[in-house]
């Protein structure tokens, strides 16, 4: 996925300088989204959405000498962040990646899949894995180079990073997975911390409410004046939003029949929504609904007669940056509905 103006020519400034970062996210996400709604097509249509996964199909899992490294397979190519910021093996990629081609595999309506399909998949489950820090999934693969590097940019510590959160929410990691709980906690604590976290989360909890959340530890992007590296970083409401819908989405899982998470790595996310370690069947259920709602809240609370825009400032609570993002409405829709069932 890449930005493009409407004459079809990339996002760049004059001399394709400083062009919008391209991900390889978008092939996969596009594909889901045609897969979920395949049977609702007509003839001709459902002609045009298998032509269009199998040319996904080819980028992600055909050599090319565009990719990096050269001639590997689309997946297992370097991207830029889903924070267009970064560049390198991206936990959020790879998990889209791997739904995709599941879901491909599940769901193959007479669609060409090339032969290295179950390959593929077993890469990517691999190196998903990879990125286990012994504390939390970390945004890059451990031991490999960023481009550039954050300490660079100023952006150091990246990690705990909220877009592990949407590699559940869009990818092929399991609410249900001990390791995203225990990032999902570390992520929470940033924010929550009495010293270093946002000031608006102390004012919220008094009345019940959140918390919200950024993006990482060592952002400085406020939408608002230049990016530099004095700046503080805010709460994003999609973000706030993901991580309402990892708990409610928890709590339906179990609900279902999921065995509750009991890894000792755990505590401390029961602990952040007021739940023994371990919790019964019940409990959790209630307590996790009770977290996500809190979440949404806030996100009401803050917003402006139901309007939403990217952040909410950090000390105030009043919007800021991007106004009427729709990502933000399609996060706070997606939490909705997914605390409510």
């Amino acid at each position: 996925m890449a930005c493009f103006r409407i004459d079809g020519q990339p996002r760049c400034d004059p001399g394709f300088q400083n062009c919008w970062s391209a991900q390889s996210d978008g092939p996969a996400l596009q594909t889901l989204a045609i897969l979920d709604s395949y049977q609702s097509l007509d003839a001709a249509t459902k002609a045009t959405a298998r032509t269009v996964i199998e040319r996904n199909l080819r980028y992600l899992l055909n050599p090319s000498a565009d990719n990096d490294p050269p001639n590997v397979p689309g997946y297992q190519s370097k991207t830029d962040s889903l924070w267009e910021e970064e560049y390198g093996y991206s936990f959020y990629a790879r998990a889209v990646q791997l739904k995709c081609l599941r879901a491909t595999k599940d769901h193959p309506y007479d669609i060409t899949v090339p032969a290295n399909l179950d390959d593929a998949i077993a890469w990517l489950a691999g190196k998903v894995s990879a990125h286990w820090t012994g504390e939390y999934y970390a945004t890059f693969e451990p031991g490999t180079a960023i481009d550039p590097a954050p300490a660079d940019k100023h952006r150091a510590p990246y990690d705990p990073n909220s877009d592990i959160l949407m590699a559940c929410l869009y990818g092929a990691v399991a609410v249900t997975d001990e390791r995203l709980l225990a990032t999902a906690a570390a992520i929470r604590d940033v924010y929550t911390d009495p010293t270093t976290g946002y000031p608006i989360n102390q004012d919220d909890e008094k009345l019940g409410y959140g918390p919200l959340i950024g993006r990482y530890p060592g952002d400085y992007y406020d939408g608002d004046v230049n990016d530099s590296p004095t700046n503080k970083d805010h709460p994003w409401i999609l973000c706030s939003c993901n991580l309402a819908e990892i708990y409610c989405r928890l709590a339906t899982a179990i609900e279902q029949g999921a065995p509750i998470p009991t890894d000792p790595m755990l505590e401390r996310f029961y602990e952040q929504i007021q739940l023994p370690s371990p919790p019964d069947e019940q409990a959790a259920i209630t307590s996790l609904r009770g977290a996500g709602g809190r979440i949404l809240r806030a996100v009401i609370y803050h917003s402006d007669n139901l309007e939403l825009s990217e952040q909410l400032d950090q000390s105030t609570g009043f919007q800021k940056s991007v106004s009427n993002l729709t990502w933000s409405y399609a996060a706070f829709l997606s939490v909705v509905r997914a605390c409510a069932t």
